[in-house]
């Protein structure tokens, strides 16, 4: 028998559309590197799309070198669950080599939008701030990009994402010399010397300047390139200081992120002022007036009195709270999100069952207020956690932005969830109620590896939520009031109220959803649940409104039964599986 020449013993079996790739049939190729090839494909399993990353295909000549490139790039995202910061699904093994399992992005490279030219400042302040929050997260982890740059950034429906951590090193371990791309390589990469967070802030430092004047650096450039006229002079300087050749005299992702936000806030207030300017005096007078009024009632938007545990159980609470919802003692738990401590309780069952769920409470409610929806959920022998959200109960204070870092914190708590029970994230559920039910349908946006969402009386939009609050709560002559106090709250909290508006996000939604809600509510009209769900593409999806109910958010007092089999319902057909099908309520 004639033996196979040793070129073809090096080659490595081609994939091609059509293809599986475990359990992964791969649809139509995306792009390809260096070293990697990208494609569209399917989960066969769980019915998602999904990016599958393998090495390039072909001979395998520094196959070693490749194979361990992707097993870093592995290790780096896996601890990383952020908005702006592509989802690692899954690392596997197959004939063709190892392969990761991505999130599939919708949008274009920064790369492919630069090639149209510069960025309006707005615009790339926008970006800059996306990659910098992902940065903040990522150092906070131990982790280091190394290779920021236009094409290592994409530009999905309005945020930025990080993605490739194909060079990333984690703190403590050895790291790579001299790695990255020339022209972003700060001075410490460039001669093989120790690198810190600093080290990505100066490639975020000249990513930005290239955004800004359309101008991709030299590697061998002698200094930044100018930005030109246009560019606020205290940019200029923050940029200046993060590209010191130094890095100690560098500022940190954080104090960037924070230089960054601060210079949007006053963008934002010099482009108010120039308006009223244009206004004859007596009309800007009245401007006036009605800002200082709206800029008042932005406060009771952004900064809500801090509830403590006492006052929600004077209110809403079960009076008895853990033993009359039928839990038993948690575990006390504190966790960290974005340098602020997230309090709350995690239950764990006696004989787990190997799923878990996680809780987000409403604006005027703690952890306390969602004891009885998790009641409902305990005979399934699931871990659950309860935690107070930011500026709430014994959490600590910060701004409230309905979604924007509160999501975050949701990631957060389903990562302390997953740590502490063992339950992998594709076992692990959200459930939230009122603003806690927006919030959780946002985050499913950015969490497609989670088992469902669960939501009680979500708003769809904002700023019609923010009107009907004040209608609710003030009567109708402060309802004008409403919207532009919604404006200047996302002006002070660095936040677009459209990007919390899950009215414009759930179409991305992946996952199994419940929408419930009361068709007697007096604060959320029911109408905003018939528009979520209108816009929900997951095929596993129901909406229940509720004829029984009396009003927001009070299906689950006035019918525990009725409403715990709800829930039973949608996971048994939406969910098959998800801990133990509990016997029926008593009526």
């Amino acid at each position: 028998m004639e033996s196979p020449r040793p070129e073809a013993a090096q080659e490595a079996p081609r994939l091609a559309p059509g293809d599986l790739v475990g359990r992964f049939e791969l649809l139509r190729e995306l792009g390809r590197g260096g070293f990697g090839v990208v494609f569209e494909a399917r989960d066969r399993e769980l019915g998602r799309l999904v990016a599958l990353k393998s090495i390039r295909q072909g001979r395998r000549e520094g196959a070693p070198a490749r194979e361990a490139s992707l097993r870093r790039e592995a290790e780096a995202v896996a601890s990383l669950h952020h908005p702006n910061i592509v989802t690692l699904y899954d690392f596997g093994r197959a004939a063709s080599g190892p392969y990761l399992v991505l999130e599939l992005l919708q949008g274009e490279p920064l790369s492919r939008r630069m090639e149209r030219g510069p960025l309006p400042l707005e615009e790339a302040l926008e970006v800059a701030v996306d990659v910098a929050r992902a940065l903040v997260h990522a150092h906070a982890r131990g982790v280091l990009h190394r290779d920021l740059k236009p094409g290592n950034v994409a530009l999905c429906g309005g945020t930025a994402k990080v993605l490739d951590f194909g060079i990333a090193r984690v703190f403590g371990r050895a790291g790579l010399e001299r790695s990255g791309t020339p022209g972003y390589m700060a001075p410490e990469q460039l001669e093989g010397s120790e690198e810190d967070e600093r080290t990505d802030v100066h490639a975020l430092a000249q990513l930005i300047r290239e955004m800004l004047t359309g101008q991709a650096p030299a590697a061998q450039a002698p200094g930044p390139a100018p930005l030109g006229r246009g560019v606020p002079p205290a940019l200029a300087r923050l940029l200046e200081r993060a590209q010191e050749r130094d890095r100690t005299r560098r500022p940190d992702a954080a104090a960037f992120l924070e230089a960054l936000l601060a210079l949007q806030r006053e963008r934002r207030v010099r482009r108010l002022a120039a308006r009223l300017a244009r206004h004859s005096s007596w009309v800007a007078a009245l401007l006036v007036a009605g800002l200082v009024l709206a800029w008042k009632a932005s406060s009771l938007v952004i900064h809500f009195d801090k509830l403590t545990p006492q006052q929600v159980l004077a209110a809403r609470a079960l009076p008895g709270g853990v033993a009359q919802a039928g839990l038993p003692p948690p575990e006390e738990v504190a966790f960290q999100s974005e340098g602020i401590t997230l309090r709350g309780w995690l239950f764990r069952p006696g004989e787990p069952a190997g799923c878990g769920v996680v809780f987000h409470h409403g604006k005027a409610s703690t952890r306390h207020g969602m004891l009885r929806q998790a009641s409902a959920l305990w005979p399934r022998g699931c871990h659950l956690l309860l935690f107070d959200a930011r500026d709430h109960g014994l959490s600590d204070h910060a701004p409230v932005t309905f979604g924007v870092h509160e999501k975050i914190d949701l990631l957060a708590a389903v990562n302390l969830l997953a740590e502490a029970s063992g339950v992998p994230r594709s076992r692990i559920g959200l459930f939230g109620a009122s603003l806690g039910a927006s919030i959780a349908l946002q985050t499913a946006v950015l969490a497609p590896d989670l088992a469902f969402v669960m939501t009680d009386t979500p708003f769809a939009d904002f700023r019609s939520a923010a009107r009907n609050e004040t209608r609710f709560l003030y009567g109708p002559w402060l309802v004008p009031f409403a919207s532009p106090a919604v404006t200047l709250a996302g002006w002070r909290g660095a936040f677009d109220p459209a990007d919390v508006s899950p009215v414009n996000e759930v179409a991305r939604i992946r996952i199994p959803t419940l929408i419930l809600h009361a068709r007697r509510d007096e604060r959320i009209p029911w109408q905003d649940a018939q528009r979520l769900y209108d816009r929900l593409t997951t095929p596993h999806r129901s909406l229940r409104l509720l004829d029984w109910a009396s009003g927001h958010c009070r299906a689950e007092l006035d019918d525990p039964a009725r409403y715990r089999a709800e829930l039973d319902a949608f996971l048994d057909e939406h969910v098959p599986g998800f801990g133990r099908s509990p016997a029926p309520a008593a009526r």
